[in-house]
């Protein structure tokens, strides 16, 4: 039997994005962080209240440096290759592929390439990464 929606309270003109709020790319805050670029898209600051995700650009030759998470997170894999090491272990995934970064390990994030790579990330709301001694919530997850 087909899910049927509908139908949705207000005029008939109202628009579904009134009802389910949408966090578009062309207008996610972005931040910087050495080679990487990350574009906000659902995060509690953009209307989202229990899963965040933003768009992770990796630069070619680009790398993350060794950090860890409090929470797993899940990494799909847009353009290009991007390489996961953890627990000495590498792996790379292309385009299509979903990295699993596991809780509570020393991570490391790499493109390899000589052209730009992308994923999307997934994670918790309320995670928080250790990098250098220092843990914190990244701002591109707030």
């Amino acid at each position: 039997m087909p899910l049927e929606l509908g139908p949705f309270p207000g005029s008939a003109d109202e628009r579904l994005v009134d009802i389910v709020p949408i966090a578009t790319l062309k207008d996610a805050p972005t931040f910087q962080a050495g080679s990487i670029t990350f574009r906000v898209l659902a995060t509690p600051s953009r209307g989202s209240h229990e899963i965040t995700t933003w768009r992770a650009e990796l630069a070619p030759n680009a790398s993350s440096g060794v950090h860890s998470l409090d929470h797993e997170q899940l990494m799909v894999v847009s353009d290009g290759a991007v390489t996961l090491i953890a627990n000495g272990t590498a792996l790379t995934g292309g385009p299509g592929d979903v990295l699993i970064l596991p809780a509570s390990t020393d991570l490391e994030l790499r493109n390899d390439e000589d052209t730009p790579s992308s994923a999307t990330v997934i994670s918790p709301v309320g995670f928080a990464a250790t990098a250098g001694g220092q843990t914190f919530s990244p701002p591109w997850s707030l």
